[in-house]
């Protein structure tokens, strides 16, 4: 078989000597198996996605990293293309928005993770939450080249995935500096409260939140519960950008997708050392051979 590492040693090598007029991502695709999930009697083989900058294969670098999240009955793959169940929002591709994005000069290259994060259940903490943090992230950070700093991080999700960003990053603080959520809403429980907001210390770990909901949404909860979340996170003096607009629960989604990327973006830090270097692309393909 083909190995992967060989198609990049190819674009690598190639690029040194064609002219590259657009920026061109990769999506890799994997499969872990979680124990917590299994423990909790849920489906446990889950499918995770990563977009790559074109950069990533022939550089060094470090890159910073957004976790987006899907909705209920979403998958890794709604936002690169098959949308939900339901036939909403499909053909909305991140990669595609992003690679258009960076090659415009109007972000620097990151790393975006895709999880499967579908559940059997209204949304609920644990285990998935569990999940997330203690198995997913550390796989992502030991196999890619991320920065592994909070101010680095951003989590982010649409609907059910927005009410988990939010809530994730309340509890684990430490790992992330950007939060936000597009018509965040479950209807397995309420957003994070204002007891919870009020009570996070800013000055130890700062967040800065990035949110969106649209009056025509067809979830009766979704503009209240985000205007109470705006309006806790006001009297705990927390930065935020909220937007509210004519929308309904998807049509607006890519185009706050694409927004939400580039406050991240203008936020990340980026100046991280390099690893040491392997050596000439002549001298990785001896190894690789």
């Amino acid at each position: 078989m083909f190995n992967k590492f060989k198609i990049y040693f190819f674009i690598c090598f190639a690029s040194q000597f064609l002219s590259i007029t657009h920026a061109d991502g990769i999506v890799e695709h994997h499969k872990i198996i979680s124990q917590i999930l299994a423990d909790a009697r849920q489906v446990s083989t889950r499918e995770i996605s990563i977009y790559l900058p074109e950069d990533y294969v022939c550089s060094n670098k470090y890159y910073p990293t957004l976790y987006l999240l899907h909705g209920a009955t979403g998958t890794n793959r709604t936002f690169l293309g098959s949308g939900y169940s339901n036939t909403y929002m499909t053909g909305v591709k991140v990669n595609l928005i992003v690679d258009r994005l960076i090659d415009e000069n109007i972000i620097k290259p990151l790393i975006i993770v895709l999880p499967n994060m579908n559940r059997s259940w209204g949304r609920k903490l644990d285990p998935y939450d569990n999940y997330f943090v203690e198995e997913l992230m550390p796989f992502i950070d030991e196999n890619y080249r991320t920065i592994k700093h909070r101010n680095a991080r951003a989590i982010i999700g649409h609907s059910e995935g927005g009410h988990g960003s939010l809530h994730i990053a309340f509890s684990h603080p430490e790992l992330f500096s950007q939060v936000g959520g597009y018509s965040s809403y479950s209807p397995g429980g309420a957003l994070p409260n204002r007891n919870v907001i009020i009570s996070h210390d800013n000055n130890a770990f700062f967040l800065q939140f990035w949110l969106y909901a649209g009056l025509n949404d067809h979830f009766d909860p979704v503009i209240p519960g985000n205007r109470d979340l705006v309006e806790s996170l006001k009297t705990a003096n927390l930065p935020y950008t909220y937007i509210e607009d004519t929308g309904d629960h998807f049509n607006k989604i890519p185009q706050r997708l694409e927004e939400s990327i580039i406050y991240f973006s203008e936020k990340y830090i980026y100046e991280v050392d390099s690893i040491k270097s392997q050596g000439n692309l002549i001298d990785i393909w001896e190894r690789m051979k």
